[in-house]
Parts: C-alpha cells; structure tokens; sequence
C-alpha cells in the first residue's frame, strides 16, 4: 500500500532536516565517510562466500577532529576494529567479524559506515554493496571436432563464472581451472584466468586415448571458492583399425541346412554367413562389404545380400554362391580360395582369405531310393493312403553328404519337398487327405532331377502305388456284458443304452463285443475303460470277418475284449473304443457305461401275480396261423427284504408252457415299466405258430402258463443278482373267429373293410386309389398281404399269374396248390375275419426282415425312399439323391468289384473277380427269368408298369391301411376298455385327413416310367430268392426268421408238412397272391389314360383343417372334404 500525500511531505522533510547539516558541511569541508569496500576472507572485492568473515574497510574524515579513532565509526551500532590516519584531515578504518557467518541468500547486500564526533553526534555515513556468492561456474560451449585428414581432434569451449543470477557479469570469484575427462578418467586440466568468463581450444593428441572406438569426453570447471561446474559431455569415436573377420562365425548352407559335401566336377551353389567387427563398433554399410570369388569361377567383387548388426558385429550372409570344384582322386588337394573384404566409415580397410576346402568334403556318389512306401500297409505289401493324416516316405541309400529337403521332390498322391530327411534312412512327407477315386490306386513319385547334398542326382525306384481308402471304419454296436450273461448293447440309435439299462455291478468282469463295419482291411481296435477300472491302459481286441455263404468277405467284423475289470463303482463312467483300418482312418467313441454297486443277495420280490392281460382273450384261430401278442399286467409282491427305495430293473422271462407241455409262448425278454417300484408290469407274450400243437376239439377256453422269471433289483446306487420266481398264469381264449362285438360295431367294421377292399370312399380319387392299392400290392414286399385281401377275391393258377422261378417245379406247383384251397377257405369265412387278422401283422417289419436279409442292396433303395419320401442314399457317394438320380448313377452302370475267396485251408487268400451289374434292361419281347412265359405280351407289359413300384404311393396305402386297422382294434377294444365310440371315429379322421394331405404332396418327384423297367428284374429276383428255392440252409432260416415276424402263415393255412418245404410253401402262396386278373390289369391301363400324375389329383395343404377336425368332431361331411376318408 503506498504512502498518503501528507506522509510523502513529511518523510521529505524528516529527511531534509537530517541530512541538511551533513549535507551543507560536506560542501563546506565537512566530515564525510567515502569508499566503503566489503570482501570475504578470499579478499575479492565485493564477494564473498555463503559463510565467510566479513571484512568493511572505509576512508573517514570528521570536521575538526585530527585523530579519529575505532570507536567514532561503527558499522551499524558495531565499532571498527581500527582506524589509521591518512593525513591530517582522513583516517583509514577497518572492520572485521570476529567469526564467520551465513551470507546466504540472492541479491546485493548493504554495509552502513556511520561516523560520530566526540559527543557522539553522528556526523557522516556511508555505504558499500557485495554479493555472496554461491553458483558455480557454467560451461557455455563445449565440442570435438576431428581433421580429415590429421585424425586430430580439437577441443573448444567457453567458461562463464557469476556470482548468482542479478549480478554483474564482473562480480564471481572467478574461474580457477578446467579439467578434461576420457569416460572417468581426467586427462589433462586447463589454468583458469581468475576472471568471470573463459574461452579457448586445446588440441588432443594421440597419446591421450588409450582405446579405441566410442568414447566420451567431458569438461569439467572449478571457481576460487572450489565451485565445480556440472561436467559437459561430448561423444567421440576414436577409430584407427581395420574391421576384423570372424573365421569361427562363417557357415556354410544350401536350402536351410548345413552344407559339408559338394560334388566332384561341378559348379556348386550355396549360402555363406561371416561376422565383421570394427573397433568403432559401428555398422558398416552392406556397401562396404564385399567377397572375392574369381579363383574359383565366382566374380571379383559380390556384394551381400543381407547384413545384420547386434553388438557392435555385422553378420553378413551371401545367397546363392556359386563356385566350381574341380575334379580330383583326392580331396586334400583341392583348394577353394575365397576373400573377404571390409571397410569402415574411418576410412580403415581389412580382408581375410579363407581356404572353403576346409570347410567343405566332396562326395561323388549318387543316392538311390531302395523303396516307397507308407505308414499304412496290409500282410499283402499293399501300401494305403486314407483320408485323415498320411505319410509317404522313401527309404534312400546315401550315407554320405545327405539328402537336401530343398533338392527332392515328389508328385502325385503328394507333392513338394519333404519335411524331413535323415542320413542313411531317407525322406517322409506328412500331408492330410489324399486326392483320388476310393478304392483305386495313385502314384507317387520321386522327381529324377532330385540331388543329394553333394549335388548327385538320384537313382533307384523312383514311384510307388498306394490304394486310396477315404472311409473311416464304421461302429454299428457294441454290446457288454459280465458272467452273468447280463448286457447292453450301445448302438448310434441307442446311444445311452449301457447307461439307463447297465446291470453291471463293482467288481465284475466284462466281455465286450463290437460290430464293425469295414470293407478294405482287417480293423486295429484298442479299447479304454479307465473310467471305470483301476488302471489307465489299452486293451487290443481281437477280430474276425464274417464270410458269406460262398466264404467270401462281408467287410463286418466281430471284434471283442475279454476280461476288462473288474470294475469299479461309477455312475457316469466312459469305455473308449478307438478302430482304426489299413489306411489309417479311425473312429473314437465314446460310450457312457454305468457301474451300479452291489447289493446283497436278499428276497426282494415273493411272487408273481396275473393281474391283467390286454386283450381280454387270444382268437384261438387266428393263433393258429399268425404270430399273437399279448400284453399282461403283472403283479410283483414284495419280498421278507423288500426296502422303499427298490425298485424292478428288469423282468426276464425264461419260458412259459402250455398244459400239454409244448412251448406255446417263446421266450421274451422286453419288459415295459408302468411305474419305478415294480408292483405292476406289462410283459409282453407272443404266441409262435410253428410251435403251437393246440388240438381243435377241445375248445379250450384258455391255456396254462407255467413261467419262469428273473428280477434284477435296484436299491438305492446298488444292483441285485437276479432273482428267480416262478409263476402261473392262465391265458384265455376266443374260440370263434372274432370274438363277441354288438351288432352295430361290427356292421361298421365290415364297412370299413368293404371300403378299404373295393376303394369306394376316394370318391372323386377313386381311381388313384385303387392303383396305388394295386401298386402296393405289387411292390408287395410292405404290403403284400393286405393289398390282395383288400382288393380281389380270385385266385387263379399260380402259373397263369406270373410263372416265375419258384414255382416251376412240381414240388412248387403242388405247395401252390395247397395254397389255394387254403386261400378258398380264407374266401368262405369272410372278409371281415381275414382283414381283422391282417391287421394284426406288422407289415413293415415283414418288409424291411425280408428286404435286409435276402437284398441287401433292394432293401436299401426300397427301405430309405419309404422313410424319406422320394429320395434316397446313393450307396457310392453316401449322398442324398432322387430316385431320378440314383438311376443314373446306379442302375445304368456297370462295376467290377474285387472279394477276397477263403479256401479250404482257413489261411491262404485268394482274390477272384466278379461283375457286379447294377443295369437290369426291361425287354418286354424277351424272358427276363421266365416272367414273359405269360400268354399275353400286352398283359405283361401292363404288368411290368405294375412293377415300378413308386417308393411314395406304396407308403400311402401302407399308411392308410394302418388307419384302417387302428379303428378296427379301436373298435374292438373299447368295450372292455370303456373307451368311447365316438374316440375311434375321430382319431381315424384325423389320420385320413393328414394322410391324404402329407402323402399325396410327396409324389411330385416320381421316376420317369423309362428309367424304372430295370426294377422288373430286382422284383423277380427278390422274390425267386428271397426263399431260397432250393437252398435247404435258407429255407432253415426262412422258417426260423420268417416265422418270429409272421411272414410264414401261408405254410400253416396251405397245410405244409414240416420245415422242409416250408420256404418252397411260403414262395408259393405269397406268389399266389399276386395274382392278377383282368379287371386288376384294366385298371392299371386306366391309371395311364386318366394321367393321373397331372395337377388336379393333387390335394391342398390342408393340415390346420385336420387340426381343427381333430379338435372340433366335425361331421363326416366335412371329414371327407377336407382329405377324404375310408
């Protein structure tokens, strides 16, 4: 805040009032206290240091007084040390601190000399100015610079020494010495002026630097109160020698690998590598670095083609030399000479000559390839190539300089060079995949313009065949079981099998056996189960192919393990079986087996009671002919042991017998839980014709059963033992043909069938309807049975009919004949009772049973195009095609196909050749296996269109019938199931209007008639051996198989005599009932004249309709718009 107007006048004032008598007696002679000067101990004028002894030395003149003394002046109120007079009017006055004291601090400090007369009046005052001085000197400029041409390097600087920021640049203690420094060490100081600032050179000799290359050289300067300057640094690189070769360093390559031969005689090109270091430890410029090769056929001056720096080294690497060994008996005369060349940015150049000879040995022998081959291979000597990981590899004779990867190739099944070779062994190549047809056979070869290391081309067996097999083994099941004979069997359809139905218990051991399917070798198969055993290892399995009838190979292999175990408690344990084939395709799968603990050995269950069977009786008649089904609810009633948390795992039943000790019922062993406990059951019994003895005059009311069966229990995580109880039940039986039904159900059930029978309630399809019955009829494979008994009551001559294979014997003509008469009588009793038995046979699994075995390849076309609509698996490339094209692929093609034929002695292999025709030509002017024996051509040509057999048409009758039966047993069943009529008619309606919608939508696709003639063949085939006329081991089987599925009653209504005849009996009645009479045939013409393939047979879709059907009840009316019914 500055002073007011009044204060200013009055400090004026005081100030005028003090100073006038001093002022005014200066002037006139008057005392006076003149150059005052302040110094430290040092004796600088004006400086002195942060803690120092001030000295104050003043001139002091005092009016009228001769002899002043130290007590007149004071320093402040602190007299002087001394006063010395001058002359008569001036006295020389001294002060000095008695001891040191603190001048720190920045800015020009005051003194204030005072001097008073002998009354102690102040008289006169003067002052002085000094600095303390507390900054060191600076170094301003400071460089090295060196002369072209002398080397020399000079050194220029400039010094500044200030006492602090503010003062003068004349106030400092002044610069005492500069010192120069190497790196650490002080080489040489320079006497300062003693004044405040500094500048000069000083050149550096030789002598000065004890090493060589990067060095730092520094100043450093000192004040007279031993101030020291921070040290200024310059870099300096002191470089007077040449670049040195590291002979230790240099390598010598080609394609990425050490080169130690080369051949006699040739020109040989290669990689080299040196080191270069210079004592500057500074790059030099790939320019400044070069090789000599002209002594041996290479160029003067050849620069590098990279270098790389890394601690002061350059690593130089030539590409691509070429230099030329001459041809000599020995070696040790040979001398490569090359030089290498270098200089550094000094100026200073070095060579080093090397001898490569050194280095370097020569082979003159050619490798050569003693055999190719591949990790796969078979006891044949055939080497395969499968579609996962693969190696080639090449046995090569050459023990010397090697082979190079980058100089051997190889073409074909693989390609390119290859990923390894080792001395005296030879090469591989690993690739993934392989390209070629399966089945056939590719190359590979080994390029003949491949070398050793040493440069020689290759000789020997350069090519190699393998066999491609790109498919992977193939896991059909795989079943387990302990001592006990209890088993899962894990399947792709089934995949938890051995883990919702595991009866294995701690401490058993397991048999394993795998179903595997693979057609070009014998499988590798290794099984893990450390999941639930106590041990991690690898079982090796063992397998056996299974042989066709004529000891050829199937290409399905039994494979098993033995004694795994035993094992170890777990709920969620995993077996792993891994195949591998020839080709070194594999699987690894993974299959979940449980491991129940054991539980002990206890009474569970007591006994065994019927409690209920479905239906209420068996139709004693239709027991006689077909395979029956009951269903019976049984009760279990618990044992002394019995616990609450048991509960049945399975029911298996051993045998039941009759009263008149026949089995009447075979061993079945599904058994159907209805609730976890076990007290009640559904066990399943099915009544086997072929061993049915019951005698027809005795009307038995119902038969005895006297049964046999084990109980496996769960309690808790434990599994029991089995558990046998014996048990007794009586089965009743209807001994009129169908039971007891009121009047009007059964009027409607003869409608029903009347309907399905002449196809009157297509209505506006009519037509359509009929021929697909037809069609599916002769197709008749799905539905063979019910097609003739829904759509003709005539039965003509078996020979008239088709007069194929089987029944151009008399022994055929006489079973055909027997046919008849038991079809007649199936005539008399009705249509009502023959539909109604029909409907009890399972007519898909009839098909599929009769396909599968008897032809494989048919029942592969027929069976997936029923499943999938109109597509299908071509069997080559496992693709999903139209029938369309499956026929080009297949049909109109022929193959020769290679087996392998085991003779005689079970060990020696003999391959044999067969033609596999897949093209069957439909002529209608020639036989094709005696089918045109018929009278009339143009009937057999209609016939033939019969034959064509549309995958989709076939299915829908199939489907249609199988609403028909379900209303039927619908309708039966509900009186003493108390289920209401009117169920039955809605659920048939729901089925109608959704099979009318859905089936006939999916024959958009049908194959061109043209393409399909072929199939006349497969069909009389199919059906000619699909009996094995003639074979008595297939008829054994046909007997065996066809009888569990119900396929054989033909044999039992035409009376047949034994097993024998039984396949040439159950061929002919079948065959009977593909009679076709002339109304038959007329209808298959106006199927052609009506086009019924054109737009307007086809129905909308109308599936919310049904879904509204369903749920409404609409009225029959409606029922048949929206899809039509039966």
């Amino acid at each position: 805040m500055g002073l007011s107007k009044i204060e200013s006048i009055a400090t004026f004032l005081m100030t005028l009032i003090i100073m006038w008598p001093i002022c005014s007696a200066d002037v006139m002679g008057a005392s006076s206290v003149t150059q005052v000067s302040a110094t430290g101990v040092d004796g600088i004028d004006s400086i002195v240091r942060g803690l120092d002894t001030l000295s104050v030395t003043a001139k002091v003149k005092i009016t009228g007084d001769s002899s002043i003394s130290a007590t007149q002046v004071l320093l402040g109120t602190t007299p002087f040390n001394s006063c010395t007079a001058i002359d008569s009017t001036s006295s020389q006055c001294i002060y000095t601190d008695s001891s040191q004291r603190s001048f720190s601090g920045s800015g020009a400090k005051n003194v204030l000399v005072v001097a008073k007369d002998d009354l102690g009046a102040t008289v006169a005052s003067g002052t002085g100015v000094y600095y303390a001085d507390e900054t060191a000197p600076m170094i301003s400029t400071f460089s090295v610079t060196e002369d072209a041409t002398t080397k020399q390097a000079t050194l220029a600087y400039s010094v500044v020494d200030i006492a602090q920021a503010g003062a003068s640049s004349s106030m400092c203690s002044g610069i005492k010495m500069l010192t120069m420094y190497i790196d650490t060490v002080a080489i040489k100081t320079i006497a300062g002026n003693g004044k405040c600032s500094m500048s000069g050179s000083e050149v550096l000799s030789s002598s000065l630097f004890s090493t060589a290359g990067d060095l730092k050289i520094c100043l450093e300067a000192d004040d007279y109160f031993d101030q020291k300057s921070a040290q200024t640094c310059t870099n300096y690189q002191y470089d007077t020698g040449a670049p040195l070769f590291d002979e230790t360093s240099l390598y010598i390559s080609k394609n990425g690998g050490a080169l130690q031969y080369v051949g006699a005689g040739m020109n040989v090109v290669f990689d080299l590598e040196m080191d270069i270091a210079d004592d500057s430890k500074k790059v030099i410029p790939d320019s400044k670095i070069w090789i000599d090769t002209s002594k041996v056929g290479g160029t003067s001056k050849k620069k590098p083609s990279s270098c790389s720096f890394s601690s002061g080294v350059n690593s130089c690497t030539w590409s691509n030399l070429q230099v030329y060994v001459p041809s000599v008996s020995d070696d040790s005369t040979t001398t490569l000479p090359i030089t290498f060349y270098a200089e550094d940015d000094k100026a200073n150049k070095g060579n080093h000559s090397v001898d490569l000879a050194n280095y370097l040995k020569v082979d003159s022998t050619a490798p050569s390839v003693t055999q190719i081959g591949s990790l796969y291979t078979d006891d044949d000597g055939n080497y395969y190539l499968g579609a996962e990981e693969n190696q080639i590899w090449a046995q090569i004779d050459e023990t010397e300089s090697g082979i190079d990867v980058g100089d051997i190739s190889i073409s074909g099944a693989a390609s390119g060079s290859p990923d390894e070779c080792f001395l005296g062994s030879g090469c591989y190549w690993n690739f993934t995949g392989v390209t070629g047809t399966d089945g056939k056979k590719v190359k590979a070869t080994i390029s003949s313009s491949s070398k050793d290391m040493a440069g020689n081309l290759i000789t020997g067996t350069l090519e190699q065949s393998f066999i491609v097999d790109k498919n992977k083994p193939k896991l059909l099941n795989a079943t387990f079981a302990n001592e006990e004979n209890l088993a899962c069997t894990w399947s792709p359809k089934n995949t938890s099998a051995c883990k919702a139905d595991s009866f294995f218990r701690d401490g058993d051991k397991l048999l394993v056996l795998a179903v595997i399917e693979e057609m070009a070798s014998t499988p590798i198969v290794y099984l893990n189960a450390s999941d639930i055993i106590d041990e991690n290892r690898s079982y090796v399995g063992t397998c056996e192919e299974r042989l066709d009838s004529d000891d050829l190979e199937t290409g399905i292999w039994d494979c098993y393990w033995s004694d795994i175990g035993p094992v170890e408690y777990n709920l969620g344990g995993k077996v792993e079986i891994t195949v591998y084939d020839s080709a070194g395709n594999h699987i690894d799968q993974d299959i979940s087996v449980k491991i129940f603990k054991k539980a002990k050995d206890r009474e569970y269950w007591s006994t065994i009671v019927l409690d209920e069977m479905m239906p209420e009786k068996l139709d004693r008649k239709i027991a006689q002919a077909v395979s029956q089904s009951a269903y019976l609810k049984i009760k279990l009633v618990p044992g002394e042991d019995a616990s609450s948390d048991m509960k049945v795992r399975a029911i298996e039943l051993y045998g039941c017998d009759d009263e008149q000790n026949q089995s009447a019922f075979r061993d079945y062993r599904d058994v159907e839980a209805e609730t976890d406990t076990g007290d009640m059951r559904w066990q399943r019994f099915e009544f086997n014709p072929f061993d049915s003895k019951i005698d027809d005059t005795k009307m038995l009311e119902n038969l005895t059963l006297n049964c046999e069966y084990t109980i496996i229990t769960q309690v808790g995580s434990s599994l029991s033992k089995p558990q046998r109880i014996n048990a007794t039940f009586e089965i009743g039986l209807y001994n009129l043909p169908m039971g007891f039904i009121d009047d009007s159900v059964q009027k409607e059930i003869d409608e029903l069938m009347e309907n399905v029978k002449d196809g009157s309630t297509f209505d506006d399809m009519r037509t359509l309807g009929q021929v697909m019955a037809v069609w599916s009829n002769i197709c008749g494979l799905m539905t063979l049975i019910n097609a003739v008994i829904a759509l003709w009551g005539s039965v003509t001559d078996v020979l008239a009919c088709l007069g194929i294979l089987a029944c151009v014997s008399s022994a055929a003509s006489t079973a055909s004949g027997k046919a008849l008469t038991a079809f007649s009588q199936v005539e008399q009793t009705g249509w009502r009772t023959a539909m109604e038995w029909i409907c009890t046979i399972p007519t898909c699994t009839l098909q599929e049973k009769l396909l599968e075995k008897f032809s494989p390849n048919t029942y592969k076309w027929i069976k997936n195009p029923i499943g999938e609509g109109i597509k299908t698996t071509d069997p080559n490339t496992k693709q999903k095609v139209t029938l369309s094209q499956y026929f080009e692929n297949n049909v109109y093609s022929s193959s020769t196909s290679k087996k392998t034929k085991i003779v005689d002695d079970g060990k020696k292999k003999e391959t044999v050749n067969y033609e596999q025709q897949r093209k069957v030509v439909f002529d209608p002017t020639k036989e094709i296996g005696g089918f045109m024996d018929s009278s009339a051509i143009r009937k057999n040509k209609v016939l033939s269109y019969a034959f064509l057999c549309a995958p989709g048409i076939s299915d829908f009758y199939v489907k249609q019938g199988e609403a028909a039966c379900k209303k039927i047993s619908c309708l039966k069943d509900r009186v003493p199931y108390g289920t209401p009529k009117e169920v039955c008619d809605e659920i048939y309606d729901y089925d109608m209007c959704m099979l009318t919608n859905q089936q006939y939508t999916s024959l958009l696709e049908l194959v061109p008639f043209t393409k399909l003639f072929d199939l006349v063949g497969q069909i009389i085939g199919l059906v000619g051996c699909a009996f094995g006329i003639g074979d008595s081991d297939q008829n054994g089987y046909c007997v065996a198989q066809l009888g569990i599925i119900g396929a054989s009653i033909g044999c039992f209504m035409a009376g047949c005599g034994g097993c024998a005849e039984c396949g040439l009996c159950t061929a002919c009645y079948l065959l009977t009932m593909y009679d076709m009479t002339s109304s038959v045939i007329s209808m298959v013409e106006r199927m052609f004249k009506d086009n019924i393939f054109s737009e307007d047979y086809w129905l909308p879709n109308n599936t919310p309709y049904c879904d509204a059907l369903l749920e409404n009840n609409e009225d029959e009316d409606n029922t048949a718009t929206g899809g039509g019914s039966m």
